[in-house]
């Protein structure tokens, strides 16, 4: 790999990490969402890794485009559904155990990218592959109850939107087992 790329790689990770722990930190600062402005942060955090697609064709990382595309775009589309639940719709504390356990496992996974391409061995590969255990299945539960939130809103009314919402929650059950145990076999090959 040409070192500007590699050390563009390593700036990036290493400031997806910082910025994911910024906004994991923030939102326990927050009292309310009342302007949903680290709403509007996380989403503008969240559609860096866009860059994450683009470096995957490029071919400067091993990543499939399409998976880091549909993860991203799925992230954004949760992001999206919370700014759209009204405030008194939605418990506060389901958007900070949301964004927490999304902190976690971005700050854990953009570190352990950046350590990775600087050859150094480091505690964040133990964290990647043993942390999503809990992490995954806790996020889409959290994401569900999400969706359910944004449907109440709408009343449970048949539109265009209330269907997208329904079908896109339909199509984690047949993502999340893939995604899981691809990681479950990475995980397996390192220990």
């Amino acid at each position: 790999m040409n070192a500007d790329i590699r050390n563009y790689l390593v700036g990036y990770n290493f400031t997806s990490a910082f910025l994911w722990l910024f906004i994991g930190i923030a939102v326990w600062f927050q009292e309310t969402m009342l302007q949903w402005n680290l709403l509007y942060m996380l989403l503008i955090i969240q559609s860096f890794a866009f860059l994450d697609m683009l470096h995957a064709l490029k071919k400067w990382v091993k990543t499939n485009p399409v998976q880091s595309f549909v993860q991203t775009s799925a992230r954004i589309i949760m992001i999206l559904l919370m700014i759209c639940i009204d405030e008194r719709n939605i418990k506060f504390s389901t958007i900070k155990i949301t964004t927490t356990i999304w902190m976690i496992a971005e700050v854990v996974r953009y570190a352990y990218y950046g350590f990775n391409l600087l050859k150094k061995i480091n505690v964040f590969q133990f964290l990647r592959y043993h942390l999503f255990i809990v992490l995954y299945p806790a996020g889409v539960l959290l994401e569900y109850i999400i969706g359910y939130q944004f449907l109440k809103t709408q009343y449970f009314k048949w539109n265009f939107i209330t269907i997208l919402v329904g079908l896109f929650f339909l199509s984690y059950i047949y993502f999340f087992p893939i995604l899981y145990k691809h990681m479950l076999k990475q995980r397996k090959r390192l220990y």
